[in-house]
């Protein structure tokens, strides 16, 4: 299904040999022309729906964007093409040096150098909400024993007979305060407002399908609505629950409400 992107020769950085490929800087070099922006990247908070917007990316050209992301994922080099649109994930270089269509990672943005003229958002999810759901996958994830690369240090986050508490408090603090750390390496809330506010756009999981529609009016693309990685499993919470939750995420109640009140 990926179309193999040519490549004459070779550039070494961050201790990865990269096929140079004319190709796709020949192709992001229209995406002006074509679309009105040289590139997009998605800043991908983890838990946020995230997921579904890609996929709905790569689905451009009816193909089955949740096949061509899998295959997509699990090359050496993550680059590429589909019907003349490049593709990079989880990859700094790659992100960095801009040629492509459309790009994502979970990386914060002090990690990256996203290039100039490029429509990049985001999208924000009710703290509480985000990491129930993230207890939930990696539960589903540990009950079946799905080997997913994040199991490697998130099953440790796990308490034998604990709950998502226990299970937020195992969390490193990146983590557990993630939409506020991908926007502030200091956790500092104006830091990050300021970050969130330079972005093109940017949208909340509670309104998914109008990021959808938004996305596909800004850019001129007509992105199919898909709701992908539906959670598996259910946690048990109550009020009580939510309101730990709440406490400990606090610093990023305070950003969600800011940027909620200013939408």
């Amino acid at each position: 299904m990926i179309n193999p992107i040519s490549g004459l020769s070779y550039v070494i950085a961050l201790g990865i040999k990269y096929p140079e490929s004319v190709q796709a800087k020949r192709l992001a070099s229209s995406n002006i022309e074509k679309y009105g922006f040289s590139r997009i990247y998605h800043f991908h908070v983890r838990k946020t729906g995230g997921t579904s917007i890609n996929n709905a990316f790569l689905s451009l050209g009816n193909i089955d964007g949740n096949e061509f992301r899998r295959e997509h994922n699990a090359k050496k080099i993550k680059r590429s093409l589909s019907q003349d649109r490049v593709y990079v994930s989880w990859d700094r270089y790659l992100i960095n040096q801009g040629n492509y269509f459309y790009g994502w990672s979970h990386y914060p943005k002090h990690e990256l150098s996203v290039p100039d003229s490029t429509f990049s958002f985001a999208v924000f999810r009710d703290p509480v909400d985000r990491v129930i759901s993230h207890y939930g996958m990696i539960k589903h994830f540990s009950d079946n024993n799905i080997d997913h690369p994040c199991m490697k240090i998130e099953k440790l986050w796990l308490s034998r007979g604990g709950g998502v508490v226990d299970f937020v408090l195992q969390m490193p603090k990146e983590h557990r305060l993630n939409q506020l750390f991908m926007f502030s390496k200091s956790f500092d809330i104006n830091e990050a407002i300021d970050n969130i506010n330079s972005l093109s756009a940017y949208y909340f999981t509670e309104n998914l399908e109008d990021a959808f529609s938004d996305l596909s009016s800004k850019l001129g693309v007509a992105l199919p609505y898909l709701h992908s990685r539906k959670g598996l499993y259910s946690a048990s919470t109550d009020e009580n629950i939510r309101n730990n939750l709440k406490e400990l995420l606090g610093d990023e109640y305070l950003l969600f409400t800011q940027l909620r009140h200013s939408t």
